[in-house]
């Protein structure tokens, strides 16, 4: 029931893996935390490039979107990574 829920992410899905996509998707995924998730401190967000021959487990090309954060209420450190699959040039 909430269509703008999530970040802009899915307009990269056919993007190059150049240094810009990689800024932007950061930035997409900075801006949907700190408007969605209140309950976090966001400490860092970095992207990096993964397919299968860097990470056997990746299939295709992808960003690697890992995302460090402290919950507010516990002081808690946490991790989490999110392959983003990427079309890129062919």
């Amino acid at each position: 029931m909430r269509p703008n829920f999530g970040c802009r992410a899915w307009e990269l899905v056919f993007a190059a893996d150049t240094i810009s996509t990689r800024a932007l998707l950061r930035h997409y995924v900075e801006q949907a935390l700190g408007f969605w998730e209140p309950r976090i401190d966001l400490m860092d967000v970095r992207v990096d490039s993964a397919n299968n021959k860097t990470h056997p487990h990746i299939h295709g090309e992808a960003l690697l979107v890992s995302i460090y954060y402290e919950i507010k209420a516990t002081h808690d450190p946490r991790s989490i990574v999110y392959p983003f699959y990427i079309m890129g040039e062919e």
